[in-house]
């Protein structure tokens, strides 16, 4: 029996909250949490998907799968890899299929996801050498499994912990880009394989794709990261990668999201690629700075020519540069967490969407910096420790990396907090706190010059969480302590990134 789509949200949505102004004539919107049924072999399957806040259909969009691993759902999957700002930016579908009982091992899950590229491809605009899929543990097993099930259907995979079956019948496989992200303290699929799973290790998955594309030599290092470690070996229009992380455990790492969507929107090829150079772009900065842009262009000897280059803010256009070497000025002009993309356009009338963007934090205080006096400025780090973590891979020190992807994490109760360590004493009157959704409803800043007497800066009696700037007297302190006192969620308190304003008493 041929499976049937039933899809359960098909009204029109005229009114987002991130359009402003009316949708042109014939641009169709789509609900960002839209849910999708089918029936497979008499069996209700479904799930959601996201498809880009103004979708008209007129140019192909790349279609992602996301596979959840096992004992949760596709709803919190997608909660936790924050995908779907990526795919925004580079047109690109994303589906969050669920598994029954939350597992992957149903024998009719290939003809699920067969289905599934079937139907998403009449209904919108896909393009047919851009399909893809990625999962997490059981998820990624899976995504392995289905590359073995449906050959040629996918240009490229990106499993994350999770490893390719010994008894997978190498056959059937057909070349295809492979992503494979591994801890090697994984403890639940280990980085050196399962065999009482029947599972090999992370390095013989790696090499049984690179003997399928035809790849071999030592690679090459595309990314550094802390522990991590990310060679790629090319050939015959293929790609194989690894990224290995020497104190991962089984946790889909913060780094994962953006390297799998710059993998995916990379292969196959296009006629160029384009990064932001961040250097010289700050971690943060205030309203009415100037910014010097820079864009690095790879074009091959065939390609066309660039014609202009595109610079977004958040998806609001901020520069265009018209001439090599390509650069622009973007005066800021807008508070909060800031996304810097670029769009590149070449003279046939390509375009090429940068990949692996960076992110500013932007201050409400003006170009001068946050606080009471004009010599105001960003004050460094150097150590960050806390009260109990959630778990290891939410350390102190991710609150402090500069890497709005990780996260510092508490335990589950009110009385937690975070010190941070300036390595010299220092005249702070201001912090930035950019909070991920479990933030505190109450806290106190409070400061020391030694760790042992400690005084209060500040106290917040009615957090709001996201982004909160917090401006005190100047005082002096090497040390800086933000105390929880209330959560304003279940879970403990999150920061992605905290920032100290002041200025040196040296």
């Amino acid at each position: 029996m041929k499976p049937i789509l039933y899809l359960l949200v098909l009204s029109v949505f005229l009114s987002l909250s991130s359009c402003t102004g009316p949708l042109p004539e014939g641009v169709l919107a789509v609900d960002a949490s839209k849910k999708f049924e089918l029936s497979v072999n008499g069996k209700r399957r479904g799930g959601s998907l996201f498809v880009p806040l103004v979708y008209d259909g007129t140019r192909p969009h790349s279609l992602v799968f996301v596979l959840h691993g096992a004992g949760t759902n596709a709803d919190l999957f997608r909660k936790t890899v924050l995908l779907d700002q990526i795919a925004e930016e580079h047109d690109m579908i994303v589906v969050y299929p669920q598994g029954i009982g939350g597992r992957w091992d149903r024998g009719d899950d290939s003809i699920f996801f067969d289905t599934m590229i079937n139907l998403f491809s009449e209904k919108y605009n896909i393009d047919p050498q851009r399909i893809y899929a990625t999962g997490f543990s059981a998820g990624a097993m899976r995504v392995y499994e289905l590359a073995a099930a449906l050959p040629g259907r996918f240009s490229a995979i990106a499993p994350v912990a999770g490893t390719l079956r010994a008894d997978i019948d190498t056959t059937t496989l057909m070349p295809t880009s492979v992503l494979h992200i591994h801890g090697k303290k994984d403890d639940e699929v280990p980085f050196t394989g399962l065999p009482e799973w029947n599972l090999l290790s992370a390095e013989e998955s790696v090499n049984v794709w690179k003997g399928i594309d035809g790849l071999s030599g030592e690679g090459e290092v595309f990314f550094r990261s802390r522990d991590a470690v990310g060679i790629c070996w090319k050939g015959n229009g293929q790609s194989v990668a690894q990224v290995f992380d020497e104190e991962n455990v089984h946790y889909w790492p913060p780094y994962a999201s953006e390297l799998i969507f710059d993998f995916f929107y990379n292969n196959p090829g296009r006629q160029a690629r384009a990064v932001i150079d961040r250097n010289g772009l700050p971690l943060a900065t205030g309203m009415g700075m100037e910014l010097q842009l820079n864009v690095l262009i790879s074009l091959p000897e065939n390609s066309a020519p660039v014609k202009e280059v595109v610079w977004y803010t958040n998806g609001s256009r901020c520069a265009v540069s018209d001439r090599a070497p390509w650069n622009a000025v973007w005066t800021v002009n807008l508070a909060g967490v800031r996304r810097l993309t670029a769009t590149v356009r070449l003279a046939d009338g390509t375009e090429i969407r940068t990949t692996r963007n960076p992110f500013l934090l932007v201050s409400t205080m003006g170009a001068k910096g946050i606080g009471t006096t004009d010599a105001d400025t960003l004050i460094p780090v150097v150590k960050a420790w806390s009260t109990k973590i959630e778990d290891r891979s939410l350390g102190a020190e991710n609150a402090i990396d500069g890497d709005f992807f990780t996260r510092w994490g508490s335990d589950w109760t009110d009385d937690e907090s975070l010190t941070l360590d300036l390595g010299s004493v220092h005249t702070v009157s201001a912090l930035a706190l950019y909070w991920e959704m479990a933030y505190a409803r109450e806290y106190r800043i409070e400061v020391s010059t030694d760790s042992v007497n400690w005084t209060l800066a500040t106290r917040e009696t009615d957090g709001r969480g996201n982004i909160e700037f917090l401006s005190f007297p100047g005082v002096d302190a090497r040390y800086i302590r933000i105390g929880g006192e209330r959560r304003a969620t279940e879970w403990g308190y999150s920061l992605f990134e905290v920032f100290v304003y002041g200025k040196s008493s040296l």
